[in-house]
């Protein structure tokens, strides 16, 4: 349920301004969730988790000297490996659980798009701020959510 960034920015002298929009690229990654119960779902995030956490998004951007941005999102996931075996009311509270941890992931994944965005305007000056601060919104995100536990994502 706790989300956190990673960022690594190349700054390079500007000689001319952008005219593309920032090449995104996107991926998705799974760990396996198994258990019957709401507590066994729970457990197996917990132990299974990347880094900890219920989720991770990362977003790495790169940009050239004449200002061509690259942004990368990778978005970690739980994956329930047991889905057709589950009691309806754990299934129901897992999908519930589940739409509101992308939606959050997916709102750090945003982040790095705007910080891409922003970076190219910008025609890539002060990149390394720009990230900065794009970091920033994410950590004052994940403390406005409480990890996204005030939009859904409980067990």
């Amino acid at each position: 349920m706790r989300s956190i960034l990673f960022f690594v920015g190349m700054l390079f002298a500007v000689t001319t301004a952008a005219t593309a929009a920032p090449k995104v690229s996107v991926d998705w990654t799974f760990y396996e969730v198994r258990g019957n119960t709401i507590k066994a779902l729970r457990d197996a995030i917990n132990k299974n988790g990347p880094r900890g956490y219920w989720a991770l998004t990362t977003w790495y951007i790169e940009w050239t000297g004449t200002c061509q941005v690259s942004l990368k999102i990778t978005y970690q996931m739980p994956k329930l490996m047991n889905a057709d075996t589950l009691p309806a009311p754990v299934k129901s509270q897992w999908d519930t659980m589940y739409a509101a941890l992308k939606a959050h992931e997916e709102t750090h994944g945003a982040h790095g798009l705007q910080a891409a965005q922003e970076l190219e305007r910008q025609q890539c000056k002060n990149g390394n701020a720009i990230i900065d601060k794009w970091a920033a919104e994410d950590r004052a995100y994940d403390r406005r959510s409480n990890h996204g536990a005030n939009e859904g994502i409980r067990f």
